[in-house]
């Protein structure tokens, strides 16, 4: 035991002369997460928080029926997530939109409420194509507002035919405009698991320059070799398993390094919600071992450091880009979906998504189980390989 933190530790001490470590290892995630935030953060928060949609009225008919739509729009001004902004014309609402001021914008064209039941007749939207969302809300919402009107229209018509006098005209407009309608929407608290925009470009940063960190360690197998330090290992009585696990262990070591300080960087200055801390430390433990063991199965059957250096990164690319570490990977059925549960990416982001929502460690037992049957695996192939190549 002893021998192997001998050789750990001048491992680690030549390592941490190099920049390429702390490029790899820090830098180059670290400035590439900040990129990702500042230019796709809505894009990649997927949470549902930050929807929001401006939208222009303008009144043309000065009736009843565009004073109540203009009650509707009221309602919505009164939330977070809607603003209505009056405007006195149709080409006002549509420089707004030319601008991008507004996300659409209510028409009520004059005498509508006059020709409401007696012939046809519209309310306009005007769509911001920017915008499609809002629009497409802005669509529905002129629509439920259509079908409320054209009920109260078709219940004042049947009142009338039925014998209703002229003058129960106003009480049943009143009573139809206000009866319930049979279904609703309202509102569902759900605890969201998904990780914020910052979180979610940190975390996907981090574990695909994992894989790229923690070959530094093993790599140096092959090191020794090519140096001709190997055999001077040997001719001093140190066994071929003790410097395996020499390498193993400085490559978990700069793993969980990396990950520590760009997590808690991230928490720092970008406001990362990592969640629980246990369940976190868990998910970073068992993704370091998954790959030190990847990336030793790479240096125990290449033969040259630049052959295993080209190998492991183009395995460590392809298992980030099938991980979704860069964009979320879309879930379902998909055959993109089912591809990426298997690299220990998915797995590790779809963990840290579970402790979005304020979950504990038992949440991401799945994942912890994922992950650690991803390493295990490649520790036995690595396991095989080496021993395959101390026989030979």
């Amino acid at each position: 035991m002893r021998q192997m933190f001998l050789i750990a530790g001048k491992d680690l001490r030549l390592r941490l002369r190099d920049r390429s470590v702390f490029i790899i290892g820090l830098a180059a995630p670290a400035l590439l997460a900040l990129i990702f935030t500042f230019a796709f953060g809505d894009a990649l928060d997927l949470s549902g928080g930050g929807f929001s949609a401006t939208y222009g009225f303008v009144d043309l008919d000065g009736g009843d029926a565009g004073a109540a739509l203009a009650d509707v729009l009221e309602g919505l001004d009164s939330s977070d997530q809607f603003e209505v902004t009056d405007f006195p014309s149709a080409s006002a609402a549509e420089a707004a939109i030319e601008d991008d001021e507004i996300s659409a914008a209510f028409v009520v064209p004059a005498g509508f409420s006059e020709l409401v039941g007696v012939q046809d007749t519209a309310i306009e939207v005007i769509g911001n194509v920017d915008a499609p969302t809002g629009s497409a809300i802005a669509a529905a919402i002129a629509e439920a507002y259509a079908v409320n009107v054209e009920r109260v229209s078709l219940t004042v018509g049947a009142s009338v035919a039925a014998g209703a006098s002229p003058d129960s005209i106003p009480a049943l407009v009143q009573a139809a405009s206000t009866q319930p309608p049979l279904t609703h929407l309202g509102d569902l608290n759900t605890v969201v698991r998904q990780m914020d925009g910052p979180t979610y470009a940190m975390a996907g940063m981090a574990v695909f320059f994992l894989f790229f960190t923690v070959q530094f360690g093993v790599a140096g197998l092959l090191e020794e070799r090519r140096f001709g330090t190997w055999d001077r290992l040997m001719s001093a009585g140190v066994s071929k398993g003790t410097v395996i696990a020499a390498k193993a262990f400085v490559s978990f070591v700069l793993g969980i390094v990396s990950m520590a300080v760009l997590m808690l960087g991230a928490a720092v200055g970008l406001g990362a919600n990592w969640g629980d801390p246990l369940a976190v430390s868990a998910l970073v433990v068992m993704g370091v071992l998954a790959a030190t063991a990847v990336m030793s199965v790479v240096a125990a059957l290449a033969k040259t450091v630049e052959g295993a250096g080209n190998v492991q990164s183009i395995i460590a690319v392809t298992l980030g880009l099938l991980g979704g570490t860069f964009v979320p990977v879309a879930g379902g059925e998909g055959i993109l979906a089912k591809l990426s549960l298997l690299t220990p990416h998915a797995w590790f982001m779809r963990g840290l998504n579970d402790l979005a929502g304020g979950g504990s460690i038992s949440l991401v037992v799945p994942s912890l189980l994922a992950i650690g049957a991803f390493a295990l695996a490649a520790t036995l192939v690595a396991l095989w390989a080496f021993t395959r190549e101390v026989a030979a």
